[in-house]
């Protein structure tokens, strides 16, 4: 493969690698599902294997993150598909009540339980163990119902305040283990310049396009992040800004407006099959983790 070639490939074929590397070692430990199906991600082995590698920035000179319609992001074109989603449950499959960790007029903030205890940290409401698929995947389960499961993302750019250099990359974090998620962001030529706020917002995005709608019984998820702008984003802002035709309040374009309808149309989805996503934001401290993957993924450029 010339290096032109290489430097097509772009981010669907790195996050197609990335599950199929993992997706190889699961079928050694198990006769079951690989990880990409019990992903619910439907690929087979991403092209020429052996010879992909991340590729190269080439641009010296990208243009502002005004995401043109006719410069989608390519995360935005790789991940953009709509999939099948399993049908809604009934009330009568489920187990009885449930702890109540979002409030009506604000659905998709999570709110510890009880919510006397808001400075409880992550690992006081949720604990590692496996989930109830057949390969019993470990997962973070709330203590208090074990339908819902704890992720946490992040993004990083480094070199943010250097035109040209700049490099993102996310990742998503969703057991105790060190299989998870990250990658690299790219900028391409004429592409949206990447930025911090990009690749937080990239991050969530991975996370609810990859994820098993079961996920091993699961339908609520808690997306913890350090970062205001997706959360306020979610929670405070998306709708007044699709209700004004994506302008601020001060009547300016919302910026990474690719992103945000992406993630919009990820959560109407989830809604219609009675999937809960609701966001957490909590100290950058407790996110460390996912801060180290997010910087490695960025340095993979």
């Amino acid at each position: 493969m010339d290096e032109d070639t290489r430097d097509e490939i772009n981010i669907a074929d790195r996050l197609q690698l990335h599950l199929y590397e993992i997706a190889k070692v699961v079928q050694q430990r198990s006769s079951g599902l690989t990880l990409l199906e019990l992903l619910g991600v439907k690929v087979g082995a991403p092209k020429n294997v052996e010879n992909i590698r991340p590729s190269k920035t080439k641009n010296a000179n990208p243009s502002p993150s005004n995401d043109a319609p006719g410069n989608p992001d390519p995360l935005v074109r790789a991940l953009g598909e709509g999939r099948s989603r399993p049908e809604r449950r009934t009330q009568s499959e489920m187990k009885g009540p449930r702890p109540v960790m979002s409030e009506p007029h604000d659905r998709h903030r999570f709110i510890p339980c009880p919510p006397s205890t808001i400075e409880n940290r992550p690992f006081d409401l949720f604990h590692d163990q496996e989930d109830r698929s057949a390969n019993g995947f470990r997962r973070y389960f709330h203590r208090q119902d074990d339908r819902t499961i704890l992720v946490f993302t992040d993004g990083s750019c480094l070199d943010q305040g250097v035109p040209g250099k700049r490099r993102a990359g996310w990742s998503v974090v969703y057991n105790a283990n060190d299989n998870c998620f990250y990658g690299a962001l790219e900028g391409r030529l004429g592409g949206p310049e990447q930025t911090s706020n990009r690749a937080e917002l990239r991050a969530v995005i991975v996370f609810l396009q990859a994820r098993y709608w079961e996920c091993g019984g699961a339908d609520r998820f808690v997306v913890a992040t350090d970062s205001e702008y997706v959360v306020e984003g979610v929670c405070g802002r998306l709708q007044s800004w699709i209700k004004r035709g994506w302008k601020t309040n001060t009547g300016t374009p919302v910026q990474n407006r690719d992103l945000w309808e992406v993630l919009k149309r990820e959560l109407d989805s989830a809604e219609l099959v009675g999937i809960d996503d609701l966001f957490w934001r909590i100290p950058r401290e407790w996110n460390d983790r996912a801060d180290e993957l997010a910087k490695r993924g960025a340095n993979m450029v």
